[in-house]
């Protein structure tokens, strides 16, 4: 009798210990198939130091570069720069235009600042522009920086962003989040020349007389007049290459003019035909093409070597910096960057960014018988994910098969 209890015992030890061993294989499984650049968590920002009260206080925070701590050291300041170097126009009109007070102010006063005036030749082929009074106060703020910005702040490759007095402050382009607020200009080097836009960096201006120093700060004299930059909608409208990626949102009754400092990643026409537009849904579609849109306003010159960046739809997308000129966006090259929009950057790609397990190529997937040969790697030897969970499902079954057939055996 006492050796039937005990064979009892042990049976039911055995059946405990399969039904653990299942247990723990199905957890393994899961962490093995979860996906990484689907899983929707957004790395948490790191917290601000507790500072130790043995080492001592925080230090104080940096000075703020907007705020000019030293008194005027005298000479002559920005206006009169200007007006000595072929650009009086441009100070007349900040002068003499009653809306300009504020920027009048500055520029006349204590400070250090960057002001990007054209020269008299570009105003006069654009009087036109200067005579409504809109426009004269959005692109009189537009060529103003809160900062003082010289030439050689700008990369020998590449190009940098800076923020303009559209907006009062900006964040770190080095930042993580690459977020910018405003309207921006972009500087470059081409060659011996120093240059700027405003949009598209196609038809840039030419600095003529850089470095101009003044009392308050420096003033950079441009050949040509650099607008604003248009909204997404308009910037999208006047770019023909992407006009089947505007078509879409428009069909699904999506806009742009809310956004605000958000990364856009269009594909070109050719790359549009691989949205299967008459086999999706719309609210499908309106979820692929919200996965073309970053959090945050990102350059080229933020974008890091493989980093991830969360979109809209939560899910990630994997960025690849090739070179300074070459990146990629997932499998996609971004063929026309750092396109400026007042609310934003729009990159051109030539491929459509699908969400992770949501293509074309994953419905003809599911279509497929699943077999060993149709699973993803099989083909080459490899083993991924989905084998392995393929085999943990059978192995655990194995254990409990093997238990309950030795608890059987036993109490026999």
């Amino acid at each position: 009798m006492m050796f039937y209890r005990h064979h009892s015992l042990l049976s039911i030890a055995l059946v405990l210990l399969a039904v653990l061993l299942l247990v723990r294989a199905q957890e393994n499984d899961a962490r093995l198939t979860e996906d990484p650049f689907n899983s929707g968590a957004v790395e948490a920002e790191p917290e601000e130091p507790i500072p130790d009260p043995a080492i001592g206080a925080t230090p104080p925070p940096p000075p703020d570069p907007y705020v000019n701590t030293t008194p005027n050291p005298g000479g002559s300041d920005i206006l009169a720069i200007m007006e000595a170097n072929g650009a009086g126009l441009m100070a007349k009109i900040i002068r003499t235009t009653p809306e300009l007070g504020d920027i009048r102010n500055k520029l006349s006063g204590d400070g250090n600042y960057t002001y990007l005036a054209p020269s008299d030749q570009a105003i006069q082929a654009n009087e036109h522009i200067f005579k409504n009074a809109t426009n004269v106060h959005l692109w009189a703020q537009y060529y103003f920086l809160l900062e003082k910005v010289v030439t050689s702040d700008i990369p020998s490759t590449g190009s940098k962003v800076f923020n303009t007095s559209v907006a009062s402050r900006t964040t770190d382009l080095t930042g993580k989040t690459g977020n910018v607020k405003g309207y921006v200009v972009v500087m470059a080097k081409r060659g011996n020349d120093n240059v700027i836009w405003s949009s598209s960096p196609k038809s840039p201006a030419k600095l003529i007389k850089p470095d101009l120093q003044a009392s308050n700060g420096v003033v950079h004299i441009m050949d040509q007049v650099i607008s604003p930059p248009p909204t997404f909608d308009k910037l999208m409208s006047e770019m023909p290459e992407i006009s089947s990626f505007l078509a879409v949102l428009k069909h699904l009754n999506m806009t742009t003019q809310f956004l605000h400092g958000e990364t856009i990643f269009a594909p070109h026409n050719d790359a549009m035909k691989e949205l299967p537009t008459s086999l999706w849904s719309n609210s499908r579609q309106a979820l692929a093409m919200q996965h073309h849109i970053m959090v945050g306003q990102h350059y080229t010159a933020n974008l890091k070597t493989e980093s991830l960046v969360n979109t809209k739809t939560g899910a990630f997308l994997k960025i690849t910096k090739v070179s300074d000129d070459e990146f990629m966006v997932n499998h996609a090259h971004i063929v026309q960057k750092d396109i400026g929009s007042s609310n934003g950057v729009l990159h051109v790609v030539d491929h459509v960014l699908f969400r992770p397990g949501d293509s074309p190529a994953d419905d003809q997937r599911k279509d497929d018988p699943v077999t060993l040969s149709n699973v993803e790697g099989s083909s080459s030897g490899a083993t991924t994910p989905r084998d392995l969970a393929f085999h943990g499902d059978h192995r655990a079954m194995f254990v409990v098969c093997l238990a309950f057939l030795l608890g059987y055996i036993l109490l026999v």
